[in-house]
């Protein structure tokens, strides 16, 4: 009798686990909720666009000296899309947990050249933070995802300064910020965050190559990244009291 009784509690645990696991992360309304490693909620301009989430699971993965891990990847994506198709500005949520290692400090240490480097406190949590000039915003993944999600939404081939594709147009070069935090149990978890903008709109004086090597005058540089962060706030804020 007591092996009977204890079927359905079993059970009821089994549908509880479940459905804490389903609904841990998920994107509703233009905010992104993670209820766990780490809690925090991502508000995001609802003039984007909700793109999708892209799951991927990947062997034999190299993390910072560690060999042959398995990382599962998560990314959520948004985007604002001009009158042309291109992509204007835009946020990539990624999640990665490694199985049986963890995540080391300095995240974006592959990250060469940045014009801001430090910390942010975002809710009870210290991220890592940094700012710089990127051409390569997505992941090959995350690529493959938005321009499949373009096709949906095809316009007419432009050529200029942007890469063409049948759908959306990915420009060349982007001004990101990020945040970063190591989670989870022995921090086999990181989120980031990158929010980001098409150089090509924030300034036209100067080149990519000139940004991503810094060979611009400070104070020019200085403006348009004070400029650059006022749009990150209106595109991208962070809950202040997670619920």
């Amino acid at each position: 009798m007591r092996e009977r009784a204890l079927i359905p509690l079993l059970c009821f645990l089994a549908l509880c686990s479940c459905s804490t696991i389903s609904f841990e992360r998920k994107v509703e309304d233009n905010t992104f909720f993670s209820m766990a490693d780490p809690r925090i909620q991502v508000r995001v301009d609802p003039g984007f666009r909700y793109i999708g989430e892209v799951t991927m699971a990947r062997r034999h993965q190299n993390v910072q000296g560690a060999r042959n891990l398995l990382v599962n990847n998560n990314s959520y994506v948004f985007a604002e899309i001009g009158d042309d198709n291109s992509l204007t500005k835009g946020v990539v949520i990624r999640v990665d947990k490694v199985s049986r290692s963890s995540w080391q400090p300095d995240l974006f240490s592959d990250i060469k050249n940045k014009l801001v480097t430090d910390y942010e406190q975002i809710g009870a949590e210290r991220y890592e933070h940094f700012i710089a000039v990127r051409s390569d915003i997505f992941t090959p993944d995350e690529m493959d995802f938005v321009i499949a999600e373009g096709m949906k939404n095809a316009g007419p081939v432009m050529l200029g300064e942007r890469l063409s594709y049948s759908g959306y147009r990915i420009p060349k070069c982007f001004m990101v910020e990020a945040f970063g935090i190591r989670a989870g149990a022995g921090n086999d978890t990181k989120l980031c965050i990158y929010y980001f903008e098409d150089l090509a709109r924030l300034d036209e004086q100067f080149s990519c190559r000139e940004w991503i090597r810094d060979d611009l005058p400070p104070a020019g540089r200085e403006s348009i990244v004070k400029r650059f962060v006022e749009s990150r706030k209106r595109g991208l804020s962070f809950a202040k009291h997670v619920k």
